[in-house]
């Protein structure tokens, strides 16, 4: 991983994988939580259909992002705050 981290814990956490895009949960200490599969992959959320079990993973920033691009995506935190 090329990139610097430099997030604080709640950041939402956008990964650029083709053809669709993978979030994370930012918890500190270089760790994020995420959805995964039934085999422990990443998975596009929107694939995950009634008869599919995901569950929730706790993994290393740098585990979860491989070689991917990445950036902090916040975008909707100032409508949330001003509410």
């Amino acid at each position: 991983m090329a990139q610097t981290f430099n997030g604080k814990p709640g950041d939402l956490i956008e990964i650029f994988r083709w053809p669709y895009k993978h979030w994370a949960v930012y918890i500190g200490e270089d760790e994020v939580v995420h959805l995964v599969n039934d085999c422990g992959q990443s998975s596009v959320s929107s694939a995950i259909s009634s008869n599919s079990n995901g569950k929730v993973k706790r993994e290393k920033l740098t585990d979860v992002v491989g070689n991917d691009h990445y950036l902090v995506n916040n975008l909707l935190d100032q409508r949330v705050q001003g509410s």
